[in-house]
């Protein structure tokens, strides 16, 4: 009975499982027991490329029930795609109001170049 609950997950595709010096197949992609999952999810995540590509370069070599939900939830947990994510990477484009006449909204800076020191008027009616 012990057997029958490890084994459930592989009952739908037994027909298609392989053994190779010691190495358990599901066609030519190579079966990860559970105790190798987390090694091979760091593995196949080294890249940082997202949910989708970690997904397509697992299933060209590894194989294991429910592969594609750890991946998903394993790069969603990504401390280093969190990061650097799309999502907290553009700051949003600040809206002025355009002025209604010359010399109604300026702006000016102060910096040093070769030697010199120069301040910068601009006009925000003209650009």
């Amino acid at each position: 009975e012990e057997a029958d609950v490890e084994l459930k997950p592989y009952w739908n595709f037994r027909d298609e499982l392989s053994t190779y010096e010691g190495l358990i197949f599901k066609g030519d992609r190579l079966l990860i027991p559970e105790t190798l999952r987390a090694k091979t999810l760091n593995l196949v995540h080294a890249g940082h490329f997202g949910i989708q590509s970690s997904i397509k370069r697992a299933k060209q070599v590894v194989f294991w029930p429910s592969m594609g939900r750890d991946i998903e939830r394993f790069v969603e947990e990504c401390g280093v795609c969190q990061k650097h994510s799309r999502s907290n990477g553009k700051e949003p484009m600040i809206v002025r109001r355009v002025p209604d006449f010359p010399f109604q909204i300026v702006g000016s800076d102060i910096f040093h170049f070769n030697g010199d020191n120069y301040i910068v008027l601009i006009d925000s009616y003209s650009g």
